[in-house]
Parts: structure tokens; sequence; C-alpha cells
């Protein structure tokens, strides 16, 4: 550690076994490195409580352009969600096509509870656009430390772009209902997670008047193969015979279907699968292609990020929150319902 006690580039890069320009690069958000020698790089600043002394610099000129992307999960759901990779390539992109620096973070608050993101506590950015659930800390810290100007994707909040889907979730319960279905099954995350318990609250109310509903937990937390044996059984094992699968996400859809293959059940002919929040590219490309809840995150990264550069620039703002419309597509994966 340096004589005055404070943490430089050079400490970082020490623990990291990397150089000082890798760990100034990682920092800044710039560079080619490896998204786990990257996370790894940052988890060590963080832990380490480094602060750039630019960013004293920075606050003071009023002069911040970068802005930033912060994803509240573990790295492992990040990477199984359509969603949050759509968020990372398409902040990306649409940073560089406006000629905007940008910088990506992903936190998970379960590992560090004690810990905040560098995005936040850095002051190398001018705003955030935030996804996930931040947790009290961060949300106080940013709002009464930071206060850099942010917008929440995918939740409603002060400044927020999300969607509204319950018009798609009709459509797809009517669709399963003019099939014949009469027992459901849902499989999500547990209650712990809020967009999974949203999500199954959300199918539930609307399946409920209708027939008998099984709820299945997959954990995207724990061992993926463990978790989908969990929630394939509970489906199958079910007294109600369930004929139709509700899906938290692509991949759920598209593991369970090999799943039920491996079996010797076929979908559609004996039970009916839909995927929710997912990405068309992902329902499309699969076999059988996957009827689906479909979410388009083009314009949502381009009007969150119109939104955010509008509170950087402290202008004012006609639309505090802004809703879309998932798309319900009808595809392979649903057919008539068989008696089981």
């Amino acid at each position: 550690m340096p004589p005055s006690g404070k943490i430089g580039l050079k400490e970082i890069a020490r623990v990291a076994g990397v150089s000082a320009m890798t760990v100034s690069s990682v920092l800044k958000g710039t560079g080619r490195i490896s998204d786990a020698k990257r996370h790894e790089i940052q988890e060590i600043a963080r832990k380490m409580r480094y602060h750039s002394n630019a960013a004293g610099r920075l606050l003071k000129s009023k002069r911040i352009e970068d802005l930033g992307l912060l994803i509240f999960e573990s790295e492992a759901l990040i990477r199984e969600n359509a969603a949050f990779q759509a968020y990372n390539i398409l902040f990306t992109r649409q940073c560089r096509d406006l000629k905007v620096p940008c910088r990506q973070e992903w936190f998970d608050p379960a590992r560090h509870p004690d810990s905040l993101p560098l995005l936040l506590t850095d002051g190398l950015v001018g705003g955030l656009l935030i996804a996930g659930v931040m947790p009290e800390a961060a949300l106080d810290y940013l709002r009464n430390s930071a206060k850099i100007p942010y917008v929440q994707l995918g939740e409603v909040a002060e400044y927020s772009v999300s969607y509204a889907a319950t018009e798609s979730l009709n459509r797809a319960v009517e669709h399963l209902l003019s099939l014949g279905h009469k027992a459901f099954a849902i499989v999500a995350g547990p209650d712990s997670l809020p967009a999974h318990a949203n999500f199954r609250r959300l199918i539930t109310e609307k399946l409920l008047p209708h027939g008998t509903v099984v709820a299945a937990v997959d954990d995207p937390r724990g061992n993926f193969r463990d978790e989908l044996i969990r929630a394939a059984d509970a489906v199958l094992f079910a007294p109600s015979g369930p004929t139709a699968v509700f899906c938290a996400s692509g991949v759920v859809a598209k593991a369970l279907t090999g799943e039920f293959f491996r079996r010797g059940l076929r979908v559609p002919e004996d039970l009916s699968v839909i995927a929710y929040e997912t990405a068309d590219w992902e329902a499309r490309e699969f076999s059988p292609a996957l009827t689906a809840i479909e979410y388009d995150y083009v314009p949502l990264i381009e009007h969150s990020l119109a939104m955010l550069r509008t509170l950087v620039a402290d202008e004012p703002l006609s639309d505090r929150q802004l809703f879309f419309d998932p798309v319900f597509t009808v595809r392979e994966s649903t057919g008539k319902a068989k008696a089981r």
C-alpha cells in the first residue's frame, strides 16, 4: 500500500497480476479484455475500496459526459437472461453511435452486501442506466451522496423505461384456452427474486379463473442442471397433470423442452411451452420454435438513453415513465391439450 494509505492503480494491478495500464482501461470501461478478467479487476478494486483521483476533478469541472450501465444481479443470471444480454450489447452500440463514452458494471448485491458498485462511487459517469433490483444501500447512496441522474430499465421508477405486459399475457392465456388447456404450470425463480415473483403473480392471476396452476421453482442462482430436473419433476408429477407450461425466460423454456424430450415427451404434442420475456431471435432459433411473449430491447435502450441525456443536461423532460408493449407470437411449441 502506498505511504498515504490510498489505493492506486499499481496496488490493484499487483493483486490482479496485470499492468497498471490494464487496470486503468478496465476502470474507465475501455480496452480489450475478457469479461471474466474485467469483473475480477473491478471486484479487486471494490474490495480495496479504490476511489479515482479523477472523480473530484471531474465533479468540480461539471464536465462528466460518460454514461454508465449498472446491472444489479448475479453474473450467472445476467449471462442466461436475454434482457441483460441485450442491455449490454445495445447500450455499448448506441453510445458508440452517439459518440458518448460509456462504462458498464455487473454488481451482485447478494455476494457483496457491504459494498457499493464502482460506478456509484468513483465519480466518473454523469448518468446511469440501471437494471435489476437496486438494494436500499445503493439507492440511498445514489440519491444522497452520488446524486447521479439515472433511468431504471424494466422496472417502474421516478424515471424509467419498461414494459406493460398485460395485453400480451391476455393473448397468451386466450391462445392456450382456445387449444383446450385447463391445467397449467409456471416455472420461475423463487419469490426472493422480485422479477420472477412478479412474473408468477401476473401469470397466476390470469390463469386461475380458467383452471389449475402449479408453481415450479427453477432458481437461476443454483446449479442449472439440478434446478432444471427439480422443475421438470414438479411439472410432470403434479396431480393436476399440467398440459401447458409458462417459463420465465427463453433459456428455461428451451432447457425444459429438452428435458421433456429426454423423458420421452414431445413439445407440443404432449406439453405446450410458452417463453416469457425473451427476444424474437431467441424464440425463433430453436426447434421447436418457441411460442413467446417477446420484448424488443432496441427502442427501450434508445428511449432510456434519450431520457438519461436529457436529465444529465438538466433539461425539462416531458415524460418521466415510458412503457412499451411486448409482442405475443405463436410458433411451434404450443398445440392442442392432450389428456394426461
